[in-house]
């Protein structure tokens, strides 16, 4: 399934969420803090695709200021598959090719690149311990850059998985 064809909820929480056609990105943190380096990062994965993405994100993260940049997770769409690029403190979970995946950006001096197997069904972003297992049942990013603290993707068309139902408004009295 294409992430075009897949809905993105978003999480409560401190961070920034951009999607931008076949690519999310997620910053936690601030992301206007002094020297975050969310910017550069959020600039780069508007204006790259594919393998180049792959490689504009890995010279960021080589740079000598790539201490700078916040802890994030890249997911964009590509022949092989659904790309996930990492680093730092955040964790993804995913449900693909019929196998459940967990990822720990913690665990990389670097980064952690991986290509999930199609199909891909549902792939939740967050910080460690709190990736998301439910999202507001009416959030859907189709583009642009929002605040948030994690991300749940899910098919379009059916509840987000263990979505959590928006309280219904009080009855006028």
């Amino acid at each position: 399934m294409s992430m075009i064809d897949m809905r993105l909820a978003v999480v409560p929480g401190a961070g920034v969420v951009q999607r931008a056609g076949s690519t999310v990105v997620v910053v936690l943190g601030d992301p206007s803090a002094p020297g975050s380096g969310a910017g550069r990062l959020l600039e780069i994965c508007r204006g790259a695709h594919g393998a180049d993405l792959v490689r504009a994100v890995a010279q960021a993260a080589l740079a000598p200021d790539a201490g700078a940049l916040p802890p994030f997770a890249v997911l964009s769409e590509g022949a092989s598959g659904l790309t996930v690029l990492m680093r730092g403190e955040i964790e993804v979970e995913a449900l693909a090719g019929g196998r459940q995946e967990r990822m720990d950006g913690r665990a990389a001096v670097t980064w952690i690149e991986r290509v999930l197997p199609e199909p891909v069904e549902r792939v939740a972003v967050g910080p460690p311990g709190g990736v998301p297992a439910a999202a507001d049942a009416w959030s859907d990013l189709r583009a642009g850059v929002v605040l948030a603290g994690g991300v749940v993707f899910a098919p379009l068309g059916a509840p987000a998985p263990d979505a959590v139902a928006p309280e219904a408004p009080p009855a006028p009295a």
